[in-house]
């Protein structure tokens, strides 16, 4: 997964991947943006959302 290799990719690599998905590369980037701030939000202690439970929102593909 692209997230995994770099969660901050460069502008021509956020265009590559909106080619490839047919969106737009600020869709591509709002994606890595959400992705960053879940993954940050699973370290805190303080979370009180447990695994497995969501906000009810159906979740974005993710660019591969």
């Amino acid at each position: 997964m692209e997230y995994d290799r770099n969660p901050y990719p460069s502008l021509d690599k956020r265009r590559k991947l909106a080619e490839t998905f047919r969106t737009t590369e600020k869709r591509v980037n709002v994606w890595f943006q959400n992705k960053r701030s879940r993954s940050e939000g699973k370290d805190q202690p303080w979370s009180t959302e447990k695994e497995g439970e969501g906000n009810g929102r159906r979740a974005t593909p993710a660019p591969e």
